[in-house]
C-alpha cells in the first residue's frame, strides 16, 4: 500500500474525519463515507489510522495540540503585575477554542459531546489531551490571584470550563431568552467573550473573599 505524498493529504483525511465525526458522532460515522469526503481510498485511510477508534483520537489530538498551543502563546503573553492579569488569563482560555483554532462548528460539537456524554474513550482523550494545559490554567490563575488557594483555583478552572461549553453549544437558546437575533462568529468571539471573562473574573475574586 502506498504512503500518503504529503502532510496535506494526512490533514485533508483528518479535516474530512473532524466534519464527519460532527455531523454523524462518532457511531454513526463510517470509515467508508470519511474516505469518501477526503476522497482516498477507504483501504489507504486503514493503512494510515488502522481504524475509527484510533482516527478519532487522531483528530482530538490535532485539534487539541492547535488549541493549546495558542493558548500557551497567549499565556505567555500575560502581564501578571497587571490588575487585569486574571482577565487576560481567562481570555487566554476562552479565545483560543471559540476563535479559528477551534475548528469551528465541526471540531466545537466533538468537544462538546466529548465532555457531556463522558465516554470512556473520550474520558482518557480528555486527561490526555487536556490534563496538562489545566494544571498550567490553574497554576496561572493561582498567580494573576495569589489570595485564593489550589483547591478554589481548580474550582475556577471547572467553572470557567463550564462556562466554555456554553459558549460552544451555541444553540441559540439565550439569544431566544434576551429576544435577539443569533450572535454571529464575530460577536460571539468579541461581545460574548468578554463578557464571560468578565462574569468568570468576577466570580474568582469573589471566592477568595470567602477564603479571607
Amino acid at each position: 500500500m502506498p504512503a500518503l505524498q504529503t502532510e496535506s493529504a494526512t490533514e485533508k483525511i483528518l479535516i474530512s474525519a473532524e466534519q464527519t465525526f460532527s455531523e454523524l458522532g462518532f457511531d454513526a460515522a463510517g470509515m467508508k463515507t470519511i474516505a469518501g469526503n477526503a476522497g482516498v481510498s477507504q483501504s489507504l485511510l486503514h493503512y494510515h489510522f488502522n481504524n475509527k477508534e484510533h482516527l478519532y483520537a487522531e483528530v482530538v489530538r490535532r485539534r487539541a495540540d492547535i488549541v493549546n498551543a495558542q493558548r500557551r502563546r497567549l499565556l505567555s503573553k500575560v502581564e501578571f503585575q497587571s490588575t487585569s492579569a486574571l482577565e487576560q488569563v481567562i481570555d487566554a482560555f476562552i479565545q483560543p477554542p471559540i476563535g479559528a483554532a477551534g475548528g469551528g462548528k465541526a471540531y466545537k460539537q466533538i468537544f462538546f459531546a466529548a465532555l457531556i456524554v463522558r465516554s470512556a474513550r473520550d474520558s482518557d482523550l480528555i486527561r490526555e489531551c487536556y490534563d496538562e494545559i489545566a494544571y498550567e490554567f490553574i497554576d496561572a490563575i493561582r498567580k494573576a490571584a495569589p489570595e485564593i488557594d489550589r483547591e478554589s483555583a481548580a474550582l475556577a478552572y471547572s467553572f470557567a470550563l463550564g462556562s466554555l461549553v456554553n459558549i460552544i453549544r451555541s444553540d441559540g437558546r439565550v439569544e431566544r431568552l434576551c429576544g435577539r437575533r443569533k450572535y454571529s462568529s464575530q460577536e460571539r468571539s468579541t461581545k460574548v467573550s468578554r463578557s464571560i471573562v468578565t462574569y468568570i473574573a468576577g466570580g474568582i475574586r469573589a471566592l477568595a473573599t470567602l477564603e479571607a
